[in-house]
Protein backbone atom coordinates (compact mmCIF):
# COMPACT_ATOMS: atom_id res chain seq x y z
CA UNK A 1 0.00 0.00 0.00
CA UNK A 2 1.18 3.48 -0.51
CA UNK A 3 -0.32 7.19 0.43
CA UNK A 4 0.63 10.09 -2.05
CA UNK A 5 -0.90 12.90 -3.54
CA UNK A 6 -2.24 12.46 -7.35
CA UNK A 7 -0.55 12.98 -9.72
CA UNK A 8 -2.36 15.41 -13.33
CA UNK A 9 -2.57 12.25 -15.08
CA UNK A 10 -5.12 11.01 -12.37
CA UNK A 11 -7.36 14.01 -12.33
CA UNK A 12 -9.98 12.78 -14.33
CA UNK A 13 -10.23 9.68 -12.25
CA UNK A 14 -10.25 11.60 -9.31
CA UNK A 15 -13.28 13.68 -10.66
CA UNK A 16 -15.08 10.49 -11.53
CA UNK A 17 -14.73 9.01 -8.06
CA UNK A 18 -16.39 12.28 -6.43
CA UNK A 19 -19.07 12.30 -9.20
CA UNK A 20 -20.08 8.58 -8.29
CA UNK A 21 -19.56 9.19 -4.48
CA UNK A 22 -22.05 11.88 -4.24
CA UNK A 23 -23.71 11.91 -6.91
CA UNK A 24 -23.20 15.01 -8.82
CA UNK A 25 -23.49 16.22 -12.35
CA UNK A 26 -20.73 15.44 -14.89
CA UNK A 27 -20.82 19.51 -15.54
CA UNK A 28 -21.12 20.62 -12.05
CA UNK A 29 -17.57 18.15 -11.97
CA UNK A 30 -16.22 19.31 -15.08
CA UNK A 31 -16.97 23.09 -14.05
CA UNK A 32 -14.58 22.23 -10.56
CA UNK A 33 -12.75 19.57 -11.53
CA UNK A 34 -9.75 22.40 -12.77
CA UNK A 35 -9.73 24.30 -10.16
CA UNK A 36 -8.38 21.32 -7.64
CA UNK A 37 -5.24 21.75 -6.10
CA UNK A 38 -4.04 18.11 -6.70
CA UNK A 39 -1.14 18.59 -3.98
CA UNK A 40 -3.98 18.61 -1.65
CA UNK A 41 -5.49 15.36 -2.72
CA UNK A 42 -4.18 12.13 -1.16
CA UNK A 43 -5.09 8.69 -2.00
CA UNK A 44 -4.13 4.77 -1.58
CA UNK A 45 -2.88 3.13 -3.60
CA UNK A 46 -2.94 -0.94 -3.71
CA UNK A 47 0.06 -3.21 -4.59
CA UNK A 48 -0.97 -2.81 -8.37
CA UNK A 49 -0.42 1.07 -8.35
CA UNK A 50 -4.31 1.17 -8.20
CA UNK A 51 -5.92 3.82 -6.47
CA UNK A 52 -8.21 2.38 -3.73
CA UNK A 53 -9.79 5.66 -2.14
CA UNK A 54 -9.19 9.20 -1.66
CA UNK A 55 -9.31 12.30 -0.18
CA UNK A 56 -8.40 16.24 0.10
CA UNK A 57 -6.98 18.48 2.34
CA UNK A 58 -8.04 22.28 3.16
CA UNK A 59 -6.48 24.60 5.40
CA UNK A 60 -8.68 27.56 6.17
CA UNK A 61 -7.62 28.37 9.80
CA UNK A 62 -10.97 28.11 12.44
CA UNK A 63 -11.97 30.58 14.88
CA UNK A 64 -11.95 29.67 18.36
CA UNK A 65 -13.10 33.29 20.28
CA UNK A 66 -10.22 36.03 20.28
CA UNK A 67 -8.59 34.37 16.93
CA UNK A 68 -7.65 31.65 14.75
CA UNK A 69 -5.99 28.06 15.17
CA UNK A 70 -5.17 26.18 11.81
CA UNK A 71 -7.39 23.26 11.22
CA UNK A 72 -6.60 20.21 8.48
CA UNK A 73 -10.31 20.21 6.84
CA UNK A 74 -11.12 16.57 5.66
CA UNK A 75 -13.30 16.72 2.50
CA UNK A 76 -13.83 14.64 -0.94
CA UNK A 77 -13.51 11.54 0.98
CA UNK A 78 -14.60 8.95 -1.70
CA UNK A 79 -13.77 4.97 -2.37
CA UNK A 80 -15.49 3.16 -4.74
CA UNK A 81 -17.91 0.49 -4.26
CA UNK A 82 -16.03 -2.58 -5.10
CA UNK A 83 -13.34 -1.30 -2.88
CA UNK A 84 -15.36 -0.62 0.28
CA UNK A 85 -15.33 -2.36 3.98
CA UNK A 86 -11.74 -2.96 3.10
CA UNK A 87 -10.80 -0.93 6.39
CA UNK A 88 -8.82 1.26 3.26
CA UNK A 89 -10.03 4.61 3.88
CA UNK A 90 -9.16 3.82 8.03
CA UNK A 91 -5.25 3.14 6.66
CA UNK A 92 -5.88 6.54 4.57
CA UNK A 93 -7.00 8.94 7.71
CA UNK A 94 -4.76 7.42 10.51
CA UNK A 95 -1.80 8.26 8.20
CA UNK A 96 -3.28 11.36 7.43
CA UNK A 97 -3.71 12.64 10.82
CA UNK A 98 0.05 11.70 11.64
CA UNK A 99 1.22 13.54 8.28
CA UNK A 100 -0.71 16.39 9.75
CA UNK A 101 0.61 16.15 13.55
CA UNK A 102 4.03 16.08 12.35
CA UNK A 103 3.54 19.14 10.06
CA UNK A 104 2.37 21.11 13.22
CA UNK A 105 -2.09 20.95 12.65
CA UNK A 106 -3.33 20.27 16.07
CA UNK A 107 -7.00 19.81 14.80
CA UNK A 108 -8.77 18.49 11.84
CA UNK A 109 -12.62 19.51 10.88
CA UNK A 110 -14.65 17.63 8.72
CA UNK A 111 -18.54 17.61 7.36
CA UNK A 112 -20.02 13.63 7.81
CA UNK A 113 -21.75 11.77 5.43
CA UNK A 114 -22.92 10.11 8.29
CA UNK A 115 -22.06 10.97 11.76
CA UNK A 116 -21.43 7.40 13.70
CA UNK A 117 -18.70 6.72 10.67
CA UNK A 118 -16.57 9.36 11.48
CA UNK A 119 -16.69 9.12 15.45
CA UNK A 120 -14.97 5.96 15.08
CA UNK A 121 -12.11 8.00 14.45
CA UNK A 122 -12.38 10.22 17.14
CA UNK A 123 -14.34 12.89 15.77
CA UNK A 124 -17.54 14.18 17.19
CA UNK A 125 -20.11 16.89 16.45
CA UNK A 126 -18.93 20.65 17.53
CA UNK A 127 -21.09 22.79 16.26
CA UNK A 128 -25.05 23.41 15.29
CA UNK A 129 -27.14 25.47 13.02
CA UNK A 130 -30.32 27.51 13.90
CA UNK A 131 -32.65 28.24 11.60
CA UNK A 132 -35.33 31.25 11.92
CA UNK A 133 -38.50 31.32 9.58
CA UNK A 134 -40.84 34.34 10.05
CA UNK A 135 -43.55 36.12 8.12
CA UNK A 136 -42.34 39.57 6.56
CA UNK A 137 -45.30 40.72 8.11
CA UNK A 138 -43.59 39.62 12.14
CA UNK A 139 -40.79 41.66 11.47
CA UNK A 140 -42.45 44.61 10.17
CA UNK A 141 -42.41 46.64 13.43
CA UNK A 142 -38.17 46.54 12.38
CA UNK A 143 -37.78 50.27 11.10
CA UNK A 144 -34.84 51.80 10.48
CA UNK A 145 -33.83 53.86 13.27
CA UNK A 146 -30.04 54.58 12.05
CA UNK A 147 -28.92 57.29 9.83
CA UNK A 148 -27.24 55.44 6.62
CA UNK A 149 -27.95 53.74 3.38
CA UNK A 150 -27.76 50.78 1.68
CA UNK A 151 -25.38 49.93 -1.68
CA UNK A 152 -25.90 47.04 -3.73
CA UNK A 153 -22.53 45.57 -4.40
CA UNK A 154 -21.08 42.09 -6.50
CA UNK A 155 -18.56 39.70 -6.48
CA UNK A 156 -16.39 42.23 -7.41
CA UNK A 157 -16.16 43.59 -3.92
CA UNK A 158 -15.36 40.44 -2.09
CA UNK A 159 -12.08 42.24 -0.46
CA UNK A 160 -14.94 44.76 1.88
CA UNK A 161 -17.04 41.62 2.39
CA UNK A 162 -13.87 39.92 3.93
CA UNK A 163 -12.94 42.34 5.54
CA UNK A 164 -16.75 42.78 7.84
CA UNK A 165 -16.58 39.26 7.76
CA UNK A 166 -12.88 39.19 9.52
CA UNK A 167 -14.18 41.68 12.03
CA UNK A 168 -17.78 39.90 12.90
CA UNK A 169 -15.67 36.44 13.47
CA UNK A 170 -13.92 38.27 16.73
CA UNK A 171 -15.31 36.48 19.41
CA UNK A 172 -17.28 33.79 17.67
CA UNK A 173 -16.67 30.43 17.50
CA UNK A 174 -16.45 27.70 14.41
CA UNK A 175 -16.08 30.51 11.34
CA UNK A 176 -13.53 29.30 9.68
CA UNK A 177 -11.06 31.76 7.48
CA UNK A 178 -11.80 32.75 3.83
CA UNK A 179 -8.40 34.01 2.59
CA UNK A 180 -8.99 33.35 -1.42
CA UNK A 181 -10.89 35.39 -3.08
CA UNK A 182 -11.62 31.75 -5.40
CA UNK A 183 -13.25 31.32 -1.91
CA UNK A 184 -15.44 33.84 -1.84
CA UNK A 185 -16.26 34.10 -5.77
CA UNK A 186 -17.56 30.42 -6.00
CA UNK A 187 -18.73 29.43 -2.52
CA UNK A 188 -20.18 32.82 -1.07
CA UNK A 189 -21.53 34.55 -4.19
CA UNK A 190 -22.88 31.98 -6.13
CA UNK A 191 -26.05 30.27 -5.33
CA UNK A 192 -25.06 26.61 -4.89
CA UNK A 193 -28.16 26.30 -2.26
CA UNK A 194 -30.54 27.19 -4.70
CA UNK A 195 -29.66 24.37 -7.59
CA UNK A 196 -27.95 26.51 -9.34
CA UNK A 197 -24.66 28.67 -10.14
CA UNK A 198 -26.21 32.15 -10.29
CA UNK A 199 -25.24 35.19 -8.50
CA UNK A 200 -26.94 36.25 -5.21
CA UNK A 201 -27.74 39.58 -4.49
CA UNK A 202 -25.35 41.39 -2.29
CA UNK A 203 -25.64 44.76 -0.28
CA UNK A 204 -23.73 46.35 2.39
CA UNK A 205 -25.26 49.32 5.34
CA UNK A 206 -22.48 51.77 5.95
CA UNK A 207 -23.67 54.73 8.36
CA UNK A 208 -23.95 58.63 7.48
CA UNK A 209 -20.18 58.22 7.87
CA UNK A 210 -19.09 55.99 5.51
CA UNK A 211 -18.75 52.90 7.84
CA UNK A 212 -19.68 49.50 6.62
CA UNK A 213 -21.14 48.15 9.54
CA UNK A 214 -22.98 45.34 7.94
CA UNK A 215 -23.49 43.04 4.80
CA UNK A 216 -26.54 40.23 3.68
CA UNK A 217 -25.76 38.37 1.00
CA UNK A 218 -29.44 36.56 -0.34
CA UNK A 219 -31.91 34.70 -2.80
CA UNK A 220 -35.70 34.35 -3.79
CA UNK A 221 -37.04 30.87 -3.37
CA UNK A 222 -40.19 30.21 -5.18
CA UNK A 223 -42.75 28.17 -3.12
CA UNK A 224 -45.53 26.28 -4.13
CA UNK A 225 -48.36 28.70 -4.41
CA UNK A 226 -48.51 31.09 -7.29
CA UNK A 227 -45.95 34.25 -6.74
CA UNK A 228 -45.59 33.56 -3.10
CA UNK A 229 -41.70 33.24 -2.49
CA UNK A 230 -39.31 33.02 0.09
CA UNK A 231 -36.40 35.37 0.87
CA UNK A 232 -33.42 33.10 1.87
CA UNK A 233 -30.41 34.61 3.63
CA UNK A 234 -27.33 32.74 2.49
CA UNK A 235 -24.85 35.02 5.30
CA UNK A 236 -25.53 38.10 6.92
CA UNK A 237 -23.02 39.76 9.05
CA UNK A 238 -22.70 43.17 11.19
CA UNK A 239 -20.22 44.84 13.60
CA UNK A 240 -23.28 45.96 15.98
CA UNK A 241 -26.52 45.44 17.48
CA UNK A 242 -27.37 48.82 15.81
CA UNK A 243 -26.70 47.24 12.33
CA UNK A 244 -27.77 44.16 13.03
CA UNK A 245 -31.65 45.72 13.44
CA UNK A 246 -30.74 47.58 10.18
CA UNK A 247 -30.65 43.81 8.69
CA UNK A 248 -33.69 42.97 9.99
CA UNK A 249 -35.37 46.52 8.62
CA UNK A 250 -33.75 45.95 5.10
CA UNK A 251 -35.26 42.49 5.02
CA UNK A 252 -38.90 43.67 6.47
CA UNK A 253 -38.59 46.25 3.30
CA UNK A 254 -38.97 42.99 0.69
CA UNK A 255 -42.61 42.28 1.94
CA UNK A 256 -43.69 42.90 -1.41
CA UNK A 257 -41.60 39.75 -3.20
CA UNK A 258 -41.59 37.38 -0.34
CA UNK A 259 -44.13 35.82 2.18
CA UNK A 260 -41.55 35.00 5.05
CA UNK A 261 -37.61 35.40 5.32
CA UNK A 262 -34.93 32.59 6.31
CA UNK A 263 -31.72 32.42 7.84
CA UNK A 264 -28.96 30.67 10.18
CA UNK A 265 -27.74 31.75 13.03
CA UNK A 266 -26.11 30.47 16.14
CA UNK A 267 -28.11 28.56 18.76
CA UNK A 268 -29.35 30.63 21.64
CA UNK A 269 -30.08 33.82 19.29
CA UNK A 270 -33.44 34.90 21.02
CA UNK A 271 -34.83 35.91 17.89
CA UNK A 272 -38.73 35.14 19.50
CA UNK A 273 -38.13 38.09 21.95
CA UNK A 274 -37.74 40.55 19.53
CA UNK A 275 -41.38 39.39 18.21
CA UNK A 276 -43.98 40.68 19.13
CA UNK A 277 -45.93 37.80 18.47
CA UNK A 278 -43.59 35.03 18.68
CA UNK A 279 -45.48 32.58 16.56
CA UNK A 280 -45.23 33.99 13.32
CA UNK A 281 -41.75 32.77 12.87
CA UNK A 282 -40.51 28.97 13.51
CA UNK A 283 -36.89 27.86 14.71
CA UNK A 284 -35.10 24.66 14.17
CA UNK A 285 -31.91 23.03 14.79
CA UNK A 286 -29.26 20.73 12.52
CA UNK A 287 -26.16 19.63 13.70
CA UNK A 288 -22.93 21.41 12.03
CA UNK A 289 -19.27 20.58 11.91
CA UNK A 290 -17.20 17.57 13.44
CA UNK A 291 -13.57 18.41 15.17
CA UNK A 292 -10.69 16.16 15.82
CA UNK A 293 -7.80 16.75 17.95
CA UNK A 294 -4.85 15.72 17.06
CA UNK A 295 -2.65 16.30 19.27
CA UNK A 296 -4.38 17.18 22.75
CA UNK A 297 -1.35 18.96 24.45
CA UNK A 298 -0.13 21.05 21.93
CA UNK A 299 -4.09 21.91 21.04
CA UNK A 300 -4.99 23.25 24.56
CA UNK A 301 -1.79 25.60 24.23
CA UNK A 302 -2.55 26.78 21.42
CA UNK A 303 -6.47 27.38 21.87
CA UNK A 304 -7.41 30.98 23.05
CA UNK A 305 -8.65 31.53 26.57
CA UNK A 306 -10.65 34.03 28.01
CA UNK A 307 -7.98 36.91 28.94
CA UNK A 308 -7.54 37.78 32.31
CA UNK A 309 -9.10 34.33 33.22
CA UNK A 310 -6.42 32.34 36.07
CA UNK A 311 -7.62 28.77 36.99
CA UNK A 312 -6.35 25.50 36.84
CA UNK A 313 -7.59 21.89 36.53
CA UNK A 314 -6.29 18.46 35.26
CA UNK A 315 -7.96 16.58 32.70
CA UNK A 316 -7.73 12.66 31.65
CA UNK A 317 -8.13 11.33 28.00
CA UNK A 318 -8.97 8.12 26.68
CA UNK A 319 -8.02 8.13 22.69
CA UNK A 320 -8.11 4.66 20.70
CA UNK A 321 -7.27 6.10 17.34
CA UNK A 322 -4.35 7.74 18.17
CA UNK A 323 -2.08 6.59 21.49
CA UNK A 324 0.19 9.45 21.86
CA UNK A 325 -3.22 11.19 23.41
CA UNK A 326 -4.46 7.95 25.02
CA UNK A 327 -4.24 7.17 28.59
CA UNK A 328 -3.07 10.54 29.39
CA UNK A 329 -3.85 13.45 32.25
CA UNK A 330 -3.48 17.20 30.70
CA UNK A 331 -2.63 19.42 33.71
CA UNK A 332 -3.88 23.13 32.64
CA UNK A 333 -3.03 25.83 34.21
CA UNK A 334 -3.96 29.57 33.07
CA UNK A 335 -2.41 32.71 34.67
CA UNK A 336 -4.01 35.87 32.77
CA UNK A 337 -5.44 33.99 30.05
CA UNK A 338 -2.44 32.47 29.18
CA UNK A 339 -1.58 28.63 29.17
CA UNK A 340 0.82 26.29 30.28
CA UNK A 341 0.04 22.37 29.80
CA UNK A 342 1.84 19.61 31.17
CA UNK A 343 0.92 16.16 30.14
CA UNK A 344 1.79 12.97 32.39
CA UNK A 345 0.90 9.26 32.04
CA UNK A 346 -2.12 7.43 33.32
CA UNK A 347 -5.60 9.04 35.04
CA UNK A 348 -5.58 8.07 38.51
CA UNK A 349 -4.77 11.66 39.80
CA UNK A 350 -7.17 13.98 37.22
CA UNK A 351 -10.13 16.12 38.42
CA UNK A 352 -11.96 15.44 35.39
CA UNK A 353 -11.86 12.07 32.72
CA UNK A 354 -13.56 12.02 29.14
CA UNK A 355 -12.99 10.76 25.70
CA UNK A 356 -10.90 12.73 23.10
CA UNK A 357 -14.28 12.88 21.35
CA UNK A 358 -15.85 14.97 24.14
CA UNK A 359 -13.03 16.89 24.85
CA UNK A 360 -13.58 18.51 20.88
CA UNK A 361 -16.74 19.59 21.83
CA UNK A 362 -15.40 21.07 24.86
CA UNK A 363 -12.54 22.49 22.85
CA UNK A 364 -15.05 23.96 20.23
CA UNK A 365 -17.41 25.53 22.13
CA UNK A 366 -20.19 23.33 21.60
CA UNK A 367 -20.55 21.72 24.79
CA UNK A 368 -19.72 23.47 28.05
CA UNK A 369 -18.06 20.84 30.74
CA UNK A 370 -20.74 21.83 33.15
CA UNK A 371 -23.18 20.33 30.28
CA UNK A 372 -20.75 17.45 29.31
CA UNK A 373 -21.07 16.58 33.23
CA UNK A 374 -24.74 16.59 33.09
CA UNK A 375 -24.96 14.53 30.35
CA UNK A 376 -22.44 12.03 31.73
CA UNK A 377 -19.91 12.80 29.32
CA UNK A 378 -17.23 14.37 31.40
CA UNK A 379 -16.46 12.44 35.01
CA UNK A 380 -16.12 14.29 37.71
CA UNK A 381 -13.55 13.46 40.65
CA UNK A 382 -12.94 17.20 41.55
CA UNK A 383 -15.55 19.49 41.25
CA UNK A 384 -12.73 22.59 41.79
CA UNK A 385 -11.70 20.87 38.76
CA UNK A 386 -15.13 21.36 36.97
CA UNK A 387 -15.77 25.36 37.97
CA UNK A 388 -11.95 25.88 36.38
CA UNK A 389 -12.91 24.24 33.30
CA UNK A 390 -15.93 25.73 32.72
CA UNK A 391 -14.31 29.19 33.96
CA UNK A 392 -11.92 28.40 31.61
CA UNK A 393 -13.41 26.88 27.96
CA UNK A 394 -17.18 28.37 28.65
CA UNK A 395 -16.89 31.86 30.37
CA UNK A 396 -20.35 33.61 30.74
CA UNK A 397 -21.78 35.36 27.58
CA UNK A 398 -19.73 33.01 25.36
CA UNK A 399 -21.43 33.03 21.82
CA UNK A 400 -22.19 29.02 20.85
CA UNK A 401 -20.56 27.31 18.26
CA UNK A 402 -21.41 27.56 14.61
CA UNK A 403 -19.77 27.13 11.29
CA UNK A 404 -21.54 29.07 8.57
CA UNK A 405 -19.43 27.39 5.58
CA UNK A 406 -19.38 23.90 4.24
CA UNK A 407 -16.78 22.19 2.13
Amino acid sequence: MQIRPLGEDERQRFGEMQRDAFVVSPSNIESWLPFVKLEDTRGLYNDQGELITVLRLIWNELWLGAHRVKMAGITSVATPPENRRGGHLKTLLRQVMADERERGTNISALYPFEFPFYKKFGYELASATQTIKVSLSAIAGFKSRTEGRWVQRSATDWELFRSLYDQYCVGRFGRIERREERWWKRQLFLNWFGGNDTPLTAYTWQDNNGQVRAYILYWFKALDKGWDRELRVREMVWLDEAARHEIYSFIANHDSQASRAVWNTEPGDEFFALLSDPREAEISFEPGYMLRLLDVERALLERPWPLETNASFSIAVRDDILSWNNDRTYHLELRQGRPEVTATAGSEQAGLRCDVRTLAQLYAGYLSPMQAARLGLLTVARPADLDAAQLSFSPPGQPSSMMADFW
